[in-house]
């Protein structure tokens, strides 16, 4: 039983479809980086009144800047037990913030209003500018943020575990030495 007067044939619309939809229970789930406009039309339960309510809200979708990647070249003057460290970002313009060993890093609070470079970042949080070194068994953990109509990447974590070449087998058979090593290409 409805209430005289009551709204209940409640309806949801979007003004851009290929940005943000809407469900018939009114979910809306965000399609593209974009911004559109929901409308919630009731009409009402009897006919004594011709006014239907309806409200409009706009919905900014936002981009997610891609997650960082942590690369490690390992150095060749103390056989890997230290490493350059290079991030990189495929969304242009995003800056990066990493740590080393430490919690998560923390981009400035304004960071996605103002020009990112700038900004002072949290302790223990670094603004990424040049590769940098690390040791054997750091872990390095990067974040990415763009100002505008973005979101920050998804936290990105990587360890540097020198690779350990195993042990060579030396074989001496009739007078001869031999050696070998399950890892290839080493000499």
């Amino acid at each position: 039983m409805t209430p005289s007067g009551a709204y209940e044939n409640i309806t949801y619309t979007s003004s851009d479809n290929t940005k943000a939809t809407v469900a018939a229970d009114g979910t809306v789930t965000g399609v593209a980086a974009g911004t559109a406009t929901i409308t919630v039309t009731a009409k009402k339960s009897d006919n004594t009144t011709n006014a239907d309510l309806t409200k409009t809200v706009s919905v900014t979708v936002k981009e997610q800047v891609a997650t960082p990647v942590i690369s490690f070249e390992p150095s060749t003057t103390d056989n890997g037990a230290t490493a350059t460290a290079k991030i990189t970002c495929a969304t242009e313009g995003a800056v990066i913030y990493y740590t080393i060993n430490s919690d998560d890093p923390t981009p400035p609070s304004s960071a996605k209003k103002k020009d990112t470079k700038t900004l002072t970042s949290p302790q223990g949080t670094t603004l990424y500018s040049a590769p940098f070194t690390v040791d054997a068994n750091d872990v390095v953990k990067a974040i990415a943020v763009k100002s505008g109509n973005y979101i920050g990447s998804i936290l990105a974590s990587s360890l540097y575990s020198p690779k350990k070449v195993p042990t060579p087998t030396i074989n001496i058979a009739k007078g001869q030495v031999t050696f070998s090593c399950e890892e290839p290409d080493v000499t």
